[in-house]
């Protein structure tokens, strides 16, 4: 038998002793063995084609009343479905993402149409006495300057505001015109009918070329579809990951008992058996995809390039080994 292990045994064995021996409670303290050896952290890395394209595309139409939104929404709809099938989409991957009816709103209008204001006495005053130049008669009685009418904005047209002046000291009748409008609440204008639906597509990319069905079912559809159309987004992943992850997870532990094993040799000692392993994380990224616009002389033989591109499935593990 190992001495370390039977010093050990015979010393937990005394504590007990000890314990049961004394007077009052009794209390059994156990301590957790530490955790010494070798710690590594090991790291598998495969990378893969994504295999499965996921589509958000859908129909937005917008008119005077509901039931016309509604009809051009569901006809631009059914083109769209029909299309996406007949290019070999299945209907189990057809689904409603979203469906939105809501209304359109006028926006606020400015104020055209002054308001006349109720007429008001104006008190006119006189002109000072002008100096009498050559050749002018110098006893000239002084003239009443016309009233002023007050006008903040906009201006009144010729014949909007006539404000007659009177001689010597009698009042004039004058009109105030101000920029008033009454409050103009939004009205609305029309309806929109917005049907979103999520497309899976299995198997986008094939051939020896990279040729993408990808490019026929999208230009099918927004051609069905019409001006109707909108594709907010388009993704590129993986249907299955799973055997992409026991090969990473495979490379994660030869990764970690290659260090192990160096880190051994290095401190001079030599690797025991695993002591615990555990997973650390993994992720599998979900890159943009590049899309390739064709010139306008092109658009009419040209289909839209979709680039899926390569992905990286990543996995870590941490893995604890004796020391012997």
């Amino acid at each position: 038998m190992n001495l370390r292990r039977l010093l050990a045994g015979g010393t937990l064995a005394i504590g007990l002793l000890a314990v049961a021996c004394g007077g009052g409670d009794t209390n059994v303290t156990v301590n957790q063995p530490q955790q010494t050896g070798i710690a590594v952290t090991g790291s598998g890395k495969v990378t893969v084609t994504p295999d499965t394209t996921v589509i958000n595309i859908g129909i937005e139409a917008t008119r005077t009343t509901v039931a016309e939104a509604r009809e051009e929404a569901a006809r631009a709809a059914e083109a769209l479905r029909a299309s996406l099938i007949g290019n070999g989409v299945a209907e189990r991957d057809i689904a409603t993402r979203s469906f939105n009816i809501y209304p359109q709103y006028s926006r606020p209008r400015p104020c055209l149409a002054p308001v006349a204001a109720p007429e008001r006495e104006v008190e006119p005053t006189l002109a000072p006495a002008l100096e009498p130049e050559f050749g002018a008669a110098a006893d000239l009685p002084p003239r009443a300057s016309p009233a002023i009418a007050t006008v903040d904005a906009p201006a009144p047209e010729p014949d909007a505001v006539t404000p007659s002046a009177a001689e010597g000291n009698a009042t004039v009748t004058a009109v105030e015109v101000r920029a008033e409008c009454p409050a103009q609440p939004p009205q609305i204008t029309g309806f929109t009918v917005s049907n979103q639906l999520i497309v899976k597509i299995r198997d986008a990319c094939e051939g020896a070329a990279g040729v993408c069905s990808l490019s026929a079912v999208v230009d099918d559809a927004t051609e069905a579809a019409g001006d109707l159309v909108r594709v907010n987004s388009v993704s590129f992943t993986i249907d299955e990951p799973g055997r992409f992850f026991e090969e990473a997870r495979r490379k994660a532990m030869d990764d970690a008992h290659e260090r192990a094993e160096q880190l051994a040799e290095l401190a001079g000692v030599k690797l025991g058996k695993v002591r615990s392993i555990s997973e650390a994380g993994r992720a599998v990224p979900f890159p943009m995809p590049t899309v390739q616009f064709a010139r306008d002389d092109e658009i009419a033989a040209s289909a839209t390039q979709f680039s899926p591109g390569e992905q990286e499935i990543v996995l870590t593990v941490s893995v604890l080994y004796d020391i012997e």
